[in-house]
């Protein structure tokens, strides 16, 4: 496999993973936020 090839293979999956990571960070702050914020008031 190029050289080239190889780069952009592992630029891509280390964009993935970055991309899920971002993921979790955003549901763990809005769990945070949902339990901070307490019982809806109805």
């Amino acid at each position: 496999m190029p050289e080239g090839k190889g780069l952009i293979e592992f630029a891509a999956a280390e964009l993935e993973a970055v991309g899920h990571g971002l993921e979790e960070l955003r549901l763990d702050d809005l769990v945070a936020r949902l339990e901070s914020a307490g019982p809806p008031a109805n």
